[in-house]
């Protein structure tokens, strides 16, 4: 055993030994100890607990002495079965590790740049098509203070969320998880994806840039709805894409309107200093500023929340 475990680069699953009624505990306690501190010390290790489906599924149902006689073999088909699940389970947590280090790791980073490296003002900024000036990525303070959030809510999702997949023997993650473990990847790369455009959306500097994260936040998210793979879930999710695709088209048209009466496509006081006479207000923004208004409601969920 320890021979092979000097292979870090080897993942090697070992299962430790079963001691029935009939067995003397000695042995079979010693060896299962140096296993399980061998299991501890070494990553690459991974330890199967055959006690464990004895004690769920009885000794009877996973050995057979007919199985002994006939080929060497005294485990049952449920064994093999249960033996293989377990096994597959342990190698996927163990290749998972760099992904939940990563998904971890990701909005942890981006959230110390965020709060050592970036100041209020504009950071980048582009014409398109010659006449409209684009702004990606402008900080002010309100903005600083929700990308602040963002980055803790999307640290904070991923921690509540690193088992997925795991599909954890004991029994400790939920069965929709464990046999939804395929689709682990597919949610962490969604959720990072709308965490991504959130934070888009947040400092977008002119509406060209919030249209565009205001769509990618409907396309990613809604994965998350259709991972559980079932006609409810595929349902769901078609209905919450059709509602914030309106959303988007709202969106498009208040900016659009605003666009035509400021000659502007930047992302501002909407409702500032609209008014002829310069005292501003939401009424002075026009129908532009209540369409507005309106996508930003079906996309914070009112009045259905």
């Amino acid at each position: 055993v320890n021979t092979f475990c000097l292979k870090p680069e080897t993942p090697t699953t070992y299962s430790n030994l079963w001691a029935d009624s009939q067995s003397p505990l000695g042995l079979e306690h010693q060896a299962n100890q140096l296993l399980v501190e061998l299991a501890h010390s070494q990553q690459n290790v991974m330890l199967l607990d055959m006690g464990l489906l004895y004690r769920r599924f009885g000794h009877e149902s996973l050995t057979s002495p007919t199985f002994w006689y006939l080929g060497r073999i005294r485990y049952t088909q449920r064994m093999m079965k249960e033996l293989a699940r377990h096994m597959e389970q342990l190698l996927r947590g163990y290749l998972n590790q760099a992904r939940k280090v990563l998904v971890l790791a990701i909005p942890l980073l981006g959230g110390l740049n965020l709060w050592f490296n970036v100041d209020p003002g504009l950071h980048l900024q582009f014409q398109f098509l010659g006449e409209y000036t684009v702004t990606p990525f402008r900080a002010d303070k309100l903005s600083l203070l929700f990308g602040y959030l963002f980055h803790l809510a999307a640290f904070l999702g991923f921690l509540y969320a690193l088992h997925l997949g795991d599909g954890d023997v004991d029994g400790a993650v939920a069965e929709e998880d464990q046999t939804g473990g395929d689709t682990a990847g597919l949610q962490h790369v969604s959720a990072m994806l709308y965490a991504g455009s959130a934070l888009g959306a947040v400092f977008a500097g002119d509406f060209i840039t919030l249209f565009v994260f205001w769509e990618l936040l409907a396309l990613t998210s809604v994965f998350l709805i259709w991972a559980r793979n079932s006609e409810r879930s595929y349902a769901t999710g078609f209905r919450y894409l059709i509602i914030h695709v309106v959303s988007g088209v709202l969106l498009l048209s208040g900016a659009l309107m605003l666009a035509n009466r400021t000659g502007s496509i930047e992302f501002g006081h909407i409702a500032g200093e609209l008014g002829s006479d310069g005292s501003g207000g939401l009424i002075a923004a026009g129908p532009g500023g209540w369409i507005l208004l309106i996508a930003f409601g079906i996309k914070a969920g009112f009045p259905l929340a």
